[in-house]
């Protein structure tokens, strides 16, 4: 008897008209995690641009330096000499701490200086790994020109 008492009221709960209760929730768990992600995501997209920032001032950093400490009984003629470029380039960027790097004259005038390492961002989200290897970071480059006049 009781039984039949307890779902006839759940069957007349259910021939009800369906009123708007408890829908809110899904829409504010919805919205939170949508906020939440594009935060996360934001996070890691201003440390990449920071960091690309601060290769970029190396490259600049080590092409001038290596430009200007350059004199010119170093220059073969009125060329930079590749080797002594590259010794340059060797002792400006263990003082400055950078560990991979690539400096040359294309053209015997221009000093180019290539400045990579590896970028691990601050919040590691798995769908924001585009490469499969989120340990191992993304390697970010700059170049950087510095011409002697």
């Amino acid at each position: 008897m009781k039984l039949r008492s307890t779902l006839k009221a759940i069957a007349g709960r259910c021939l009800e008209e369906p009123d708007e209760t408890g829908s809110i929730a899904p829409l504010a768990i919805g919205l939170a995690t949508v906020l939440l992600a594009a935060t996360l995501t934001f996070v890691n997209a201003g440390a990449l641009l920071l960091f690309q920032e601060r290769e970029t001032q190396q490259a600049e950093a080590l092409a001038l330096a290596v430009d200007g400490e350059l004199t010119p009984d170093q220059l073969a003629g009125a060329k930079i000499n590749p080797t002594v470029l590259e010794a340059s380039a060797r002792s400006f960027a263990r003082e400055a701490g950078i560990l991979d790097f690539q400096a040359g004259t294309p053209d015997g005038f221009t000093v180019v200086a290539k400045v990579c390492s590896a970028f691990k961002p601050p919040i590691a989200l798995s769908f924001l790994d585009f490469a499969g290897n989120a340990e191992a970071g993304h390697v970010v480059c700059a170049t950087a020109k510095a011409r002697r006049l």
